[in-house]
């Protein structure tokens, strides 16, 4: 499905929760993310997406 992450960043989300650690992502960029990045692993560990809009 297009709403589920690839295999390896859900086995690495899973190894993370494991392990008791949880994963937060920090974006410094105006830019768009493209692609097919990371953004559910901080979900699936209870960890979070921050965004820093106002640094240039």
């Amino acid at each position: 499905s297009i709403f589920q992450g690839p295999d390896s960043s859900t086995s690495l989300a899973k190894e993370c929760v494991s392990q008791g650690c949880n994963v937060h992502i920090f974006m410094f960029s105006h830019q768009e993310v493209g692609g097919a990045w990371p953004g559910h692993i901080p979900f699936l560990t209870g960890g979070g997406v921050i965004c820093y809009n106002s640094l240039q």
